[in-house]
């Protein structure tokens, strides 16, 4: 999933102000500014609960694109969003 993401980004003509964890692979977390994207390892993604952390923060609506990313992408999305 990072490496899709990073790809996608090159394709737009960005590159994100910083990237940590690529060569782990086991929690990428991509710094793009205005939005952080976190790709994590399923166990390492309930251990540490970001989600709970940030759950009174308000909700923005992002809009995004799945074509060409894959067979089943858009259900693995929609389990996630």
């Amino acid at each position: 999933m990072a490496e899709s993401v990073e790809k996608k980004l090159k394709l737009m003509g960005k590159r994100p102000l910083g990237v940590e964890g690529f060569k782990e692979g086991r929690w990428v977390l991509f710094d793009a500014g205005d939005v952080i994207l976190n790709v994590f390892y399923q166990p390492l993604r309930e251990f540490f609960d970001l989600e709970g952390l940030w759950i009174d923060a308000p909700r923005v609506e992002v809009p995004f694109e799945t074509e060409g990313a894959g067979e089943g992408a858009d259900e693995a999305l929609e389990e996630r969003v």
